[in-house]
């Protein structure tokens, strides 16, 4: 059974629109909406697979190890390098942008980080040279570090 999986809570968040809501406040909901997406889509993953730690591995500072390898300690490389990164890449929707194959490039070169924010700077510098614009690969970058993080 996998009671040590975090099950996020699914909202709906619609964007709002009208002419009361700045664009920065937009972003700040499309942004929530993102990591809610992404935590639920993996969170089903990891059910439906049955994808889950083995109790004995985990050790209380496994974190201090890297953020590669306590997720890999948790649930596996196959899925932490290959699976992990598609399910996220397809979440986020930036297929007429980048490749697959790239975006699972620059995400595994993220998980070398030994930090949340580290991270975030790596996959935001590994998507603005793929040719994503500095905003949107800046958000997607806290987006995916936030859900990443929330499965340590």
């Amino acid at each position: 059974m996998l009671s040590t999986v975090i099950t996020p809570a699914v909202v709906s968040v619609q964007a709002a629109s009208g002419p009361n809501i700045d664009s920065s406040a937009e972003s700040i909901l499309i942004d929530d909406q993102l990591e809610k997406e992404l935590a639920f889509n993996i969170n089903q993953y990891i059910l439906e697979n049955d994808i889950g730690p083995e109790p004995s591995m985990i050790q209380p500072n496994s974190v201090s190890l890297g953020l590669l390898a306590a997720l890999t300690l948790k649930y596996g490389s196959v899925f932490v390098t290959t699976t992990l990164p598609k399910l996220v890449f397809s979440t986020v929707g930036l297929s007429g942008t980048i490749s697959q194959a790239a975006f699972i490039r620059i995400f595994n070169n993220a998980l070398t980080a030994s930090s949340q924010t580290a991270f975030n700077r790596i996959m935001a510098n590994g998507l603005r040279s793929a040719g994503v614009n500095a905003s949107t690969a800046e958000s997607i970058a806290g987006s995916i570090s936030a859900v990443v993080f929330l499965f340590l």
